[in-house]
């Protein structure tokens, strides 16, 4: 297989990845689906797409004191710049809401994100040298991955989209160290930094790899490897300056949501670990600590940063190792068969996806989420509380306004109506 025809069929990948997942969630609605994390990332981004840059450091509800008591009731200060959450999802987002309605424009832009675990997997393979046919294959099992659809549809879209640029980010590094060319450096540099601007902790994995990997491989040209990681972290410097000047890194490492998706990536993986022959070195520590990491809360029930956040790292491990286990395939029957196998995995995968999106719930109607984003412009400048059904999406409506915590229920007639407005949608 030339070149071209494997980007060719890479694309095709991506584009059916793209299709798969923006259709089948806007066949049932058009407001991406989720719940807290849905609303506050789609709110953030309609304000910075009406020209409010300010509304990247508004504080966020699980973050430790960032609310205050007023009258009884638990208010937040948009206004505050109390937690500076990564910006480039909001950022990318909002250039879509410039031509796309709100709703449409965070399911289009989230659901091309998540389409390039594909070719993150393909740039990986290739990097450590396996074949266009298996890094294609291992691309495919990581785009049909439905527990990183899980992961789209519950709105938990930082984690695993900062996770795909990083291994994108690792993939430049290492074709970078192999053929010393200025565009893997910048690929490195660029999607390392979409990485830790997606989700503060990967840092440490577009660092942490690098050297990882030196420590493994080069030790004699130590300090000539690490040129690179640093001038990573010079980079990224100034944003962690910020991060740690406006937040609470305890509670931003801890949240979790309780749930295990079913899939196949676990297996896949440790099947891999097992019976590849040739050590891919620094990923396959990564994915022995991240199989170890689950086993760890889900079998012991310990806690651990980030919980059940590292099951959405596993299906886009999980593509590398089906294309490093084909590479190794000494049977050309045996081959053949693996490779139908995961075809089937593929199709499954997809028709699996199609089906998750099309059924996924929402937390508020396509009704009312055009009411709050039209209320916008005209509520007073007052605290916002929110009625019923509005919940976590009142920040779609309250842009800079303080606002009543949404995990509470409220009685009109009992609010100060000199302080408060009580935003009901059946009005």
């Amino acid at each position: 297989m030339d070149r071209r025809n494997a980007l060719l069929i890479l694309l095709g990948i991506f584009l059916l990845a793209l299709g798969v997942k923006t259709f089948s969630i806007l066949s049932s609605s058009s407001v991406p689906p989720g719940w807290i994390d849905t609303s506050y990332h789609v709110s953030t981004a309609l304000d910075v797409a009406e020209g409010n840059i300010d509304s990247l450091i508004h504080p966020w509800w699980h973050i430790d004191g960032n609310s205050e008591l007023i009258d009884g009731i638990n208010v937040i200060d948009r206004n505050s710049a109390s937690f500076f959450y990564p910006p480039f999802l909001h950022v990318f987002m909002a250039g879509f809401m410039l031509f796309l309605s709100p709703g449409v424009a965070s399911i289009v832009s989230i659901s091309l994100v998540y389409s390039l675990a594909g070719p993150a997997i393909y740039l990986l393979s290739r990097s450590y040298g396996i074949s266009m046919k298996s890094s294609l294959l291992g691309a495919g099992v990581a785009a049909a991955s439905t527990s990183l659809m899980q992961s789209q549809l519950m709105g938990f879209w930082s984690f695993a989209a900062a996770f795909i640029f990083g291994i994108a980010s690792f993939g430049f590094y290492r074709l970078e160290r192999k053929k010393n060319e200025k565009k893997y450096l910048l690929g490195y540099i660029l999607s390392g930094a979409a990485s830790v601007l997606t989700h503060w902790v990967f840092g440490a994995f577009i660092i942490g790899m690098p050297v990882l990997e030196i420590l493994l491989e080069s030790r004699e040209k130590l300090v000539e490897e690490l040129k690179k990681p640093l001038l990573m972290f010079l980079f990224v410097l100034p944003f962690y300056g910020a991060f740690f000047a406006t937040s609470s890194i305890k509670s931003y490492i801890t949240t979790s949501f309780g749930d295990i998706f079913s899939s196949a990536a676990p297996l896949l993986l440790l099947a891999g670990l097992i019976t590849v022959r040739k050590k891919y070195a620094s990923i396959g520590v990564f994915t022995a600590g991240s199989l170890g990491g689950m086993l760890v809360f889900y079998g012991l029930n310990l806690p651990i940063p980030f919980r059940d956040m590292i099951q959405f790292a596993l299906p886009v491990l999980a593509g590398f190792y089906v294309a490093a286990t084909r590479d190794e395939l000494w049977d050309e029957g045996f081959e053949k068969f693996f490779t139908l196998l995961m075809l089937v995995v593929v199709v499954a995968g997809f028709a699996a996806q199609f089906s998750i999106g099309s059924d996924s719930s929402r937390s508020i109607t396509g009704e009312n989420f055009d009411k709050l984003v039209d209320a916008r412009e005209n509520l007073p400048d007052k605290i916002i509380v929110p009625g019923e059904g509005v919940g976590s999406w009142v920040t779609l409506a309250s842009e800079d306004r303080p606002v009543a915590s949404p995990f509470s229920n409220y009685n009109s007639s009992e609010l100060d109506s000199e302080k408060f407005y009580y935003l009901d949608l059946e009005d």
